[in-house]
């Protein structure tokens, strides 16, 4: 499929499904017939717009351990 008459629309739907399915983006440009330099900002548009729908990061994990906090002191302040 010649990419020239391929709609933004289509190609950027292509390419999200192909991320969705754990493509990278030089996997992406290969399976479509392109450079990677083509793919890299659809990726980033499309990691952009979904970034844009979270309020925040998602956490996903937390690595302070109990007693972080043992003998820390602040100056000026006793607890």
């Amino acid at each position: 499929m010649a990419l020239d008459a391929v709609h933004d629309d289509d190609l950027l739907a292509w390419v999200r499904e192909l991320r969705a399915a754990g493509f990278s983006p030089k996997e992406i440009a290969r399976a479509m017939g392109v450079a990677p330099s083509v793919v890299a900002p659809l990726v980033r548009r499309i990691a952009a717009d979904d970034a844009a729908g979270e309020s925040e990061p998602a956490v996903v994990g937390c690595w302070v351990s109990p007693g972080w906090s043992t003998n820390i002191t602040v100056d000026g302040y006793d607890d």
